[in-house]
């Protein structure tokens, strides 16, 4: 992340012990340059979301983060920043998402789709990949199954 926002959905303090975390792997994307491989998987799946649900406002992003976003609606920034998808103070894609959704939304003769942003060379690589997302999720249910047992005399969030 770019140290401001975290994709929405995730809870903050998840996402600064992902990136406070010593020897967390970096994945290369596709368009260009490299990101967590836990966090990057994170924004792609919310891009999915987007993508699915609300495609009137992928497409928004869309235009925005290709620098054609001056016909955008008011009504879709503000969602979109809402969503944490667009930076509050400028409206601009957050660094991280705008990685993966350049690396991820491609154009084919049947229109726009989105395919896997990561740019994986070897079936090790795939697994590392996998294996971070897996482990992001893993410390995720550790923290909830915490904050339920706050009751207990532990702090939440910690084990």
């Amino acid at each position: 992340m770019d140290g401001t926002t975290q994709p929405a959905g995730v809870p903050a303090q998840l996402v600064e012990e992902v990136l406070a975390e010593e020897g967390r792997k970096l994945f290369p994307l596709k368009k260009g340059g490299e990101i967590d491989g836990a966090i990057g998987q994170a924004i792609w799946e919310m891009l999915q979301d987007l993508y699915d649900q609300k495609p009137q406002l992928f497409a928004s992003l869309l235009a925005i983060a290709e620098d054609r976003g001056a016909g955008v609606p008011l009504d879709h920034v503000a969602a979109l920043q809402h969503d944490l998808f667009l930076r509050g103070d400028d409206a601009t894609v957050v660094s991280d998402v705008k990685a993966v959704l350049l690396s991820s939304a491609k154009t084919t003769t049947e229109g726009l789709t989105l395919v896997n942003p990561f740019r994986v060379t070897s079936e090790a690589e795939a697994a590392a990949l996998q294996q971070s997302r897996d482990d992001l999720v893993e410390k995720y249910r550790r923290m909830i199954r915490d904050d339920n047992d706050a009751d207990k005399g532990r702090p939440p969030g910690r084990r």
